[in-house]
């Protein structure tokens, strides 16, 4: 399951669970915090919009019943905030391929972005996964 890691906020720092089956109160939350539209989520997250993480921050307080103010999110230092896919990204890989069988990525376009590999957090390029959702995502 993706979470949220909070570092350097007093009294929220650690690591809050994130199902990313959102809610009405969730989506409800993602605009009016970030004033990102339901189908637009992904995409934001893709693109590394801070808005979003700290929206997905407040949701996941919200829904471990930690007491905290969005202000808090908005007032703490860049890099307080990390969005970690990488349980999700685990799941998606399954077992390596053989050396026999063919690679699915060759010939295939690609963004440039790194591989799964990757696991330090990062502040403009995303790991992207399988699905196109990125490994981490720092703020």
């Amino acid at each position: 399951m993706p979470k949220i890691v909070i570092n350097d906020i007093p009294d929220l720092a650690g690591e809050y669970d994130l199902d990313l089956n959102f809610t009405h109160r969730d989506f409800r939350t993602i605009k009016q915090v970030a004033g990102v539209r339901a189908n637009e989520v992904m995409d934001a997250i893709e693109a590394g919009d801070l808005d979003v993480v700290v929206a997905l921050a407040e949701i996941a307080l919200q829904k471990a019943g930690k007491p905290h103010s969005v202000e808090q999110l908005w007032d703490a230092t860049a890099g307080s905030l990390v969005l970690d896919f990488g349980d999700l990204e685990e799941a998606e890989d399954g077992p390596p391929p053989s050396a026999d069988e063919p690679r699915s990525d060759v010939g295939s376009a690609s963004s440039g972005a790194s591989t799964s590999d990757d696991t330090e957090p990062f502040p403009v390029t995303f790991p992207q996964l399988g699905s196109g959702t990125p490994q981490q995502v720092s703020t």
